[in-house]
């Protein structure tokens, strides 16, 4: 079984980082045989989007578990689509993490165990900041407390959609606080609710959402 688990390091040897879409590595392990590949994170720099775009490339190789300490709504969204587990609260060595999940220790996660945005801003000794991702869909808005309003709000600017580029996924729509998208075929936007807190472009996964 091949598993991933977000390190800090690019070793077995190194402790679980505990963000997900900003972990400084993947770390994809064989179980059967401790074979493992470390990529480093490409999106751990990224102003929004994090979530998303970090659960895309670990779903792309093939993982049927990921092991982590934090998963946010926007990730955990992905990968219960691609039916993919998600243990959280996991800490310490990544190989004594490891030997947990291969002796049935590690329970998955049923919901994601932390909010849109919750650790932006945090500092990891020797690794980045934040935690993974704005929130996605998971139930409907309103169901994780924290979201606040960008300074677009303050100076006048909403939210647009493409409508060549948007696919009607709803995944905006589930996590507006303003309940200011509809679905009509594709994302409709009432510009007289829309605050400009851009939430629902980070969560779009074709980023068919700007704030102008």
């Amino acid at each position: 079984m091949k598993i991933c688990v977000s390190s800090q390091g690019n070793n077995l040897d190194s402790e679980v980082d505990p963000r997900f879409g900003r972990c400084q590595y993947f770390i994809v392990i064989d179980t059967d045989t401790m074979k493992y590949e470390a990529f480093e994170n490409s999106s751990a720099a990224l102003g929004g989007g994090a979530g998303i775009q970090s659960a895309q490339f670990v779903s792309g190789k093939g993982v049927e578990s990921v092991l982590t300490g934090n998963c946010g709504p926007n990730a955990f969204q992905v990968f219960d689509a691609a039916g993919i587990k998600v243990i959280t609260g996991v800490s310490g060595k990544i190989k004594d993490a490891v030997e947990k999940f291969k002796q049935g220790l590690l329970s998955a996660s049923t919901a994601p165990n932390v909010a849109s945005h919750s650790g932006m801003g945090q500092n990891i000794p020797g690794a980045g900041k934040g935690f993974g991702g704005v929130g996605r869909g998971q139930g409907r808005r309103g169901s994780f407390s924290g979201k606040t309003a960008s300074p677009s709000s303050a100076t006048g600017k909403r939210a647009y959609v493409d409508v060549q580029t948007c696919t009607g996924c709803g995944a905006c729509d589930s996590i507006c606080p303003e309940d200011a998208i509809t679905l009509d075929a594709i994302a409709e936007i009432d510009i007289q609710k829309c605050t400009g807190c851009g939430i629902c472009v980070d969560a779009c996964v074709v980023g068919a959402i700007t704030i102008k």
